[in-house]
Order: C-alpha cells, then sequence, then structure tokens
C-alpha cells in the first residue's frame, strides 16, 4: 500500500479552501458546472497546496470510452487515482450525435464528474436534499397549522394517528401536539 500522508494532508487543505463551486451552465432541463470553469476556479488553489491532476482517455472497445484521472502531490509523489467509463450507445444524448462527438461530450462529462469527485468538490447546492428538507419544514408548518385549527381532543387524535411517522421524528411536532391538548383540556375546564 503506498504511503498518503502528504498528498491526505494537502488534500484536507485544498478541500478546507475550495469555494463550492457555482453551476453556470444550462443543460436539457438542468444546470451543471462545465470544466473550464472548473478547472480556472481549482488550479490556483491546486497549485497553492502543492497538488496537480491530470486526466487521460482510455477505450475498452468501440462502444466504451473512460477516464483516468490522477490527483499528484508534486513534491512527494504520492497519488490518487480514479476511472469513470460509459457506454457511447446507451448514453442517451450521444445518440443524437456522430460517434466522434459522442465521444467528446462523454469524455467532458467524465472528467467533469471524475475531478469533482476525487477532489470532493461541491458544485452549487446539493437540490434534492435542498428539497427534501424544505418539505419537511413545510409539512411541520402545514402539521402545526392543523393542530392549531383543533378545537377538540379527538380532531388531534385524528391528525396524529393519519401522521404517526411524521410526529415520531419530529419533537417539535409532539410539543405543538401537547401543547394544544393541554390548552383546549383548560378551555373545558372553565
Amino acid at each position: 500500500m503506498q504511503e498518503i500522508k502528504n498528498i491526505a494532508k494537502a488534500l484536507s487543505s485544498f478541500q478546507n479552501e475550495c469555494p463550492v463551486i457555482q453551476k453556470n451552465s444550462d443543460g436539457y432541463g438542468y444546470k451543471y458546472t462545465d470544466l473550464p470553469f472548473i478547472v480556472s476556479t481549482i488550479s490556483p488553489i491546486l497549485k497553492k497546496h502543492g497538488l496537480m491532476f491530470t486526466q487521460s482517455v482510455f477505450s475498452k472497445d468501440a462502444d466504451f470510452v473512460g477516464v483516468k484521472t490522477l490527483i499528484i502531490h508534486i513534491e512527494s509523489g504520492e497519488y490518487f487515482e480514479s476511472e469513470m467509463s460509459s457506454s457511447i450507445s446507451k448514453n442517451r444524448t450521444a445518440n443524437k450525435m456522430n460517434e466522434i462527438q459522442a465521444q467528446g461530450s462523454i469524455i467532458t462529462y467524465l472528467r467533469r464528474y471524475s475531478l469533482s469527485s476525487i477532489l470532493g468538490i461541491v458544485t452549487d447546492a446539493d437540490a434534492d436534499g435542498y428539497a427534501q428538507r424544505e418539505s419537511k419544514k413545510d409539512i411541520e408548518n402545514n402539521l402545526k397549522a392543523e393542530i392549531e385549527k383543533c378545537s377538540n381532543v379527538e380532531e388531534l387524535k385524528t391528525i396524529y394517528s393519519t401522521n404517526e411517522n411524521e410526529f415520531s421524528s419530529n419533537p417539535a411536532l409532539m410539543t405543538a401536539l401537547t401543547t394544544r391538548k393541554e390548552a383546549l383540556a383548560k378551555l373545558f375546564k372553565k
């Protein structure tokens, strides 16, 4: 097993300094960070920490193209490597291109994602994760509003039983439910 002490330290320093790289290009219904933008953003930071990268293309057969990415610690020669590959004929976008265009498109894609992956680069926020956090917050707010509308304990029980998973994973909802139940109890004691 190769020694990785120097590259690990340099890569950690790089990752601490590398900003979240904003998505700057439009694809077919999505945004992405293009390779030149990634390279221009990371190159000075890599250099500062004594790192460099190289990427080479390989092919297993006429329908398969891949990229091998190496991150090298310049002073020690320690390195990390990663390979990614893809079928040309199974690539949805590539089917609209001639063979050379398809290979070029896939190579660029593989270079972008393998470089981002091996360096631990973040490009924008995780849209799926953000949407989930938002929807959980929306669910919590909606349930809290429903709890406040309840005029008796039976209505509270119905909300709880139909949303038990939400209540069991969210202490704030349980607090809102208990608080409303206590308020209703005081209201009916008068």
